[in-house]
C-alpha cells in the first residue's frame, strides 16, 4: 500500500464522519427550533393566564366591561400573541389532543368572555389545562 492510498482512505473516511456529524447537527437543530416554538406558545398561554387571572370573574354588565377596559385590552394583545405562538408551531401540537382541545376552547371562548356572555372558568381551566401538560421537553 503507497502513502497515497492510505491518505485517499483516512481522507475518505474523515469526509464521512463529516457528513455524518453534519447530518446528526441538522436534526439537533430541527428539534431546537420545535423547543423553541413549543415553549414560546406554553409562555404565551402563561401570560394570557396571568391576565385572565386578574380579571373578574365575568364581563356580564356594561359597567364591568368597561372598568376592566384596559385589563380587556391586555387579555386582546395576550391572545394575538397565544395565535402567533400556534401558528409558529406549524401543527407539531395537533397531535397532542389535550393540548389541542384546550387551545380551542380558548379560541371559541376568548371573544364570548370579552362580550360578557360567558364567564371565565373554562378559559381558566383549559389554560392552567395546557400549561400543566408536559409537551415541550417530551
Amino acid at each position: 500500500m503507497t502513502w497515497a492510498t492510505f491518505w485517499s482512505a483516512a481522507s475518505a473516511i474523515f469526509t464521512f464522519l463529516t457528513g455524518l456529524i453534519a447530518l446528526w447537527a441538522v436534526f439537533r437543530w430541527k428539534k431546537q427550533d420545535e423547543l423553541k416554538a413549543k415553549l414560546s406558545f406554553k409562555s404565551a398561554i402563561g401570560d394570557y393566564s396571568y391576565v385572565l387571572v386578574h380579571m373578574p370573574k365575568n364581563l356580564f354588565t356594561p359597567h364591568l366591561r368597561s372598568a376592566n377596559h384596559q385589563n380587556s385590552l391586555q387579555l386582546i394583545d395576550k391572545y394575538a400573541a397565544c395565535m402567533h405562538a400556534w401558528y409558529i408551531t406549524e401543527g407539531l401540537l395537533e397531535k397532542n389532543k389535550r393540548v389541542y382541545d384546550d387551545w380551542k376552547i380558548i379560541e371559541e371562548q376568548h371573544s364570548k368572555f370579552l362580550r360578557g356572555e360567558i364567564d371565565n372558568g373554562e378559559l381558566g381551566s383549559a389554560c392552567i389545562s395546557i400549561l400543566r401538560e408536559k409537551f415541550v421537553f417530551k
